[in-house]
């Protein structure tokens, strides 16, 4: 399996295409450009998934499930707040840009009205997926947001969403973050993955895990959550 990388706008955030036999599944369509793309590319997309429920990961979501008919496949949490613009924060989308920014930006950035409806494969926790060969597991990481699942195409590479940023600790403090939650269920998780295993995150280039600086706090948080 081939795993290629889209990164869109000044947030950095990247769309994730797995490809194998002529045959596709995109992760986080994040701009309306991927239709464009992935058309030109010709191939059969397969599915489409979410990391997680914030706007910024499925600007171009709609527009993917239009043209290609592809089912969605994201948690049952994240299904839920995609249909939502509160929920999905789109509605706040352009005041975090525009602090960020700018206000010339933040008006390209994505409409505060947008949702988008459920998935068509739901799940809470777990869900394996039999695809050309390749079993591909989605477990639910709650922390960055109640929705938030791990994207495993094999046992050396993580997919993230924002679970897992390069330098940077986990933000949980936008509606639905859960820092303990984080902290004891979904960080021991990942540390339970080789340290050579590679992340591609939400936003940003790509890394080992060994490189993620807080991993060994993570993991002595875990234990102690345990009782171990």
């Amino acid at each position: 399996m081939k795993i290629k990388c889209y990164r869109f706008t000044k947030e950095e955030t990247n769309a994730y295409l797995m490809m194998q036999d002529g045959h596709g599944i995109l992760v986080d369509p994040c701009s309306p450009q991927l239709s464009e793309i992935i058309g030109g590319i010709g191939i059969t997309l397969d599915y489409v998934c979410l990391t997680h429920e914030h706007c910024d990961h499925l600007w171009g979501l709609n527009q993917i499930r239009e043209i290609f008919g592809c089912p969605l496949i994201a948690s049952e949490q994240a299904s839920k707040a995609i249909q939502n613009p509160k929920t999905n924060r789109a509605k706040e989308h352009h005041i975090y840009m525009t602090l960020r920014f700018g206000a010339d930006y933040a008006r390209e950035s994505g409409a505060p009205d947008y949702c988008c409806r459920k998935a068509e494969i739901e799940f809470t926790e777990d869900y394996r997926l039999e695809w050309r060969g390749n079993a591909i597991r989605f477990h639910r990481s709650p922390g960055h947001s109640e929705g938030s699942i791990l994207i495993i195409p094999d046992g050396k590479i993580l997919i993230t969403g924002d679970t897992l940023l390069k330098g940077e600790k986990t933000f949980t403090r936008f509606e639905g973050g859960n820092a303990k939650m984080l902290e004891g269920i979904t960080l021991p998780y990942i540390c339970s993955f080789p340290r050579d295993t590679r992340v591609l995150p939400g936003h940003g280039e790509d890394f080992l895990l060994e490189d993620y600086p807080f991993l060994e706090a993570a993991k002595q948080f875990g234990e102690m959550s345990r009782g171990k």
